[in-house]
């Protein structure tokens, strides 16, 4: 697999969907994932802060990517199968963190917690998951 990705940003996310909120990995490593979003106008509610729908699939980003570091170069893929989010605070125009632990599970299923903070290291949400890894295609 080429890799076509700058150098600020060693890993690409690989999901048409995430890539168009601009969500960008920070920081991969096995059960750790860092990544960034910094909110436009179309991630905003009607009052104006982050609609929770952005911040549910940002814990459920980083949960499922905090499970899937390649190895050996192999990129894997999951499908959630639960995911429990907490909302705590509203979150404003300003850069998002969203950083996914995987907390255990086997082979095929794993469990993550993930956290939403925003630039000041405030927490926005938090969220526990599952996930079924799929097999290599």
């Amino acid at each position: 697999m080429p890799d076509n990705t700058p150098a600020s940003q060693p890993y690409a996310l690989e999901n048409p969907f995430l890539e168009s909120l601009n969500l960008t990995i920070v920081e991969w490593q096995p059960d750790l994932v860092r990544m960034s979003l910094m909110p436009q106008a179309a991630h905003l509610n009607n009052t104006g802060v982050v609609q929770g729908g952005i911040l549910a699939t940002l814990l459920d980003a980083a949960g499922g990517y905090a499970g899937l570091f390649p190895e050996n170069g192999v990129r894997r893929a999951a499908t959630t199968i639960s995911l429990n989010v907490n909302y705590v605070s509203s979150a404003q125009v300003e850069p998002l963190l969203v950083v996914g632990r995987r907390v255990g599970g086997g082979r095929r299923v794993f469990f993550s917690n993930a956290e939403v903070t925003d630039s000041q290291g405030r927490l926005i949400a938090t969220a526990q998951a599952a996930f079924r890894r799929k097999d290599p295609a």
